[in-house]
C-alpha cells in the first residue's frame, strides 16, 4: 500500500469521526476515533481503523467514474 493510500483511509476515518463530534474539531475526532478504537495511541489505524476505512473508501465512487462526470458550465 502507498503512502498516498494509507493517508486516504486515514482522512476517511477522521472525516467520520468529525461527523461524529458536536463541535467537529480535529482534536476532538481524534479523541473520538481514540475512544472508538479507531486509532491507535500514535494516532496510527487500528485494525478496527482499517475496516472502517475500507467501508468507507468502497462507498466511494472510483476515480474512472469521477473522471467521466460531466459538470455544468455556467
Amino acid at each position: 500500500m502507498t503512502i498516498h493510500q494509507e493517508f486516504l483511509k486515514f482522512e476517511a476515518v477522521i472525516a467520520h469521526c468529525e461527523t461524529r463530534v458536536p463541535s467537529g474539531t480535529l482534536c476532538e475526532a481524534i479523541k473520538y476515533g481514540r475512544e472508538m478504537q479507531f486509532f491507535d495511541k500514535t494516532n496510527k489505524l487500528s485494525p478496527s481503523g482499517e475496516l472502517l476505512a475500507e467501508i468507507i473508501t468502497s462507498c466511494l465512487p472510483s476515480d474512472e467514474l469521477l473522471a467521466e462526470t460531466i459538470l455544468p458550465t455556467i
